[in-house]
């Protein structure tokens, strides 16, 4: 019993995780930490104000709150994360006697099911990946009329992963079973954050940044 036991347990192995080969590794992020979020405009606080808001309204960005005597505004985004934050790309490949299967992706896109081989075990993953950013957006107005703008966001980058594993029982049973993974990385335009354990960063794009000062540059 022990050696049909054991064949069994060997081929179910072969197929799913053992004679397997694969590798994973992760590229940096390719952006730019010199991120523009500072405008000058030559025009006072009212005039940018009064103009401003309106179209920041219209917008897809929800404005939390707002102090017109402060020149302060503070909106937000939830949602997809990758047009706003690079990760850097993940790169895997597996094989085993079903084939080659490669994957190549940002590690900042919302969704994506791949796999990974660790110590000779095939590991399956669905992960989903959000964010969400607060914008504080401050005005100055200086003594020669002119107006500087300052665009800071706050990124929250909230991962759940699902990793399913092969367990075989002693009655030759197998099945997939699975672990849920949560955790957050988090940083401000210009710096770095990272998940837990994970020593490759996240860091800004500009784009969020720059869709505000866009607006600005249209009043």
């Amino acid at each position: 019993m022990n050696r049909i036991y054991f064949a069994f347990l060997f081929f179910i192995t072969a197929i799913t995780s053992g004679c397997m080969t694969g590798q994973l590794y992760v590229t940096p992020p390719a952006s730019s930490k010199n991120i523009e979020n500072t405008i000058t405009i030559n025009k006072s606080k009212e005039e940018i104000w009064s103009s401003f808001v309106p179209a920041l309204a219209k917008s897809f960005f929800v404005i939390n709150n707002i102090d017109k005597s402060s020149g302060f505004i503070n909106v937000s985004y939830s949602g997809d994360p990758e047009k706003y934050v690079d990760c850097g790309q993940i790169h895997s490949w597996v094989k085993n006697i079903q084939g080659r299967r490669s994957y190549d992706f940002p590690r900042s896109r919302s969704y994506v099911e791949y796999e990974f081989v660790e110590n000779g075990h095939l590991y399956q993953i669905k992960r989903h990946l959000t964010l969400d950013g607060r914008i504080n957006i401050t005005f100055e107005e200086t003594a020669s009329k002119e107006t500087i703008i300052t665009v800071t966001v706050k990124y929250v980058l909230s991962k759940n992963s699902e990793i399913f594993y092969l367990v075989v029982d002693r009655n030759l049973h197998s099945s997939w079973e699975s672990r849920i993974f949560t955790d957050t990385a988090s940083f401000t335009s210009g710096g770095e954050g990272y998940f837990t354990n994970d020593p490759d960063s996240c860091q800004a794009t500009g784009l969020l940044e720059k869709e505000i000062i866009d607006l600005l540059r249209l009043k």
